[in-house]
């Protein structure tokens, strides 16, 4: 999957010991693609209005703006 900054997105995540299988709604604000040894997939959630790192391979990501 390839994810750009400014995409909307819904991510639904599993339902394992961390998570739930809740879902959000965001906008991507980083890429692995990004400048820097570190990047990372970051969205910024809008429901907890906090960054979330989302994982392509774990991670249910859908794009809502194509």
């Amino acid at each position: 999957m390839k994810l750009e900054i400014g995409n909307l997105v819904r991510v639904r995540y599993p339902k394992d010991k961390f998570y739930d299988g809740e879902s959000s709604v965001g906008i991507i604000i980083e890429t692995t693609r990004s400048p820097g040894p570190y990047s990372m997939n970051k969205m910024w959630c809008f429901k907890t209005e906090a960054v979330h790192i989302i994982d392509v391979f774990r991670d249910e990501i859908e794009v809502l703006n194509q």
